[in-house]
């Protein structure tokens, strides 16, 4: 027969049986998985910031110019989630995902809507003359310019 031994406060400690951070698998932090995932999040941040800027086309210039490449910006985000899926990633494959399904979202309908049928022109309008003409500070002859505009 054994002797039960008594507990000690040691034996009571929630940490018994646990590894100390010295014995824990430590994470992956070079190597080419480690620099795949790094450059996925960079990208998929970018991607972020430049999807919320789009959200502000009328307050500022570049968010303008970047509205009008949501396919660019939804391809991108496709590569960053197939990056997260071949690398491993929950958050960056949730992150990514909602990124290209907002993009696919604001270009879908230039697409997918019927384009209206061509209307003949009525029969009684008139011709119109359209004519680029450089008019800036280079342009040595504007009178010829202000000649052929009232000659027209």
């Amino acid at each position: 027969m054994t002797a039960i031994a008594p507990r000690t406060p040691r034996d009571l400690s929630p940490t018994v049986g646990r590894r100390s951070p010295a014995q824990a698998p430590r994470r992956q932090t070079q190597g080419p998985r480690a620099v795949a995932l790094r450059c996925a999040w960079l990208l998929t941040l970018l991607l972020v910031v430049a999807t919320a800027m789009t959200s502000f086309r009328c307050s500022w210039w570049p968010c303008e110019l970047l509205s009008h490449f949501p396919a660019q910006l939804a391809a991108l985000a496709l590569v960053t989630l197939a990056t997260f899926v071949v690398v491993g990633g929950m958050r960056g494959i949730v992150v990514s995902a909602a990124v290209a399904v907002w993009n696919v979202v604001a270009f879908v309908p230039f697409y997918a809507s019927v384009p209206a049928p061509l209307v003949p022109p009525p029969t009684a309008a008139g011709v119109i003359r359209v004519v680029a003409m450089n008019v800036a500070v280079h342009n040595r002859d504007g009178q010829r310019v202000v000649r052929f505009i009232r000659a027209t």
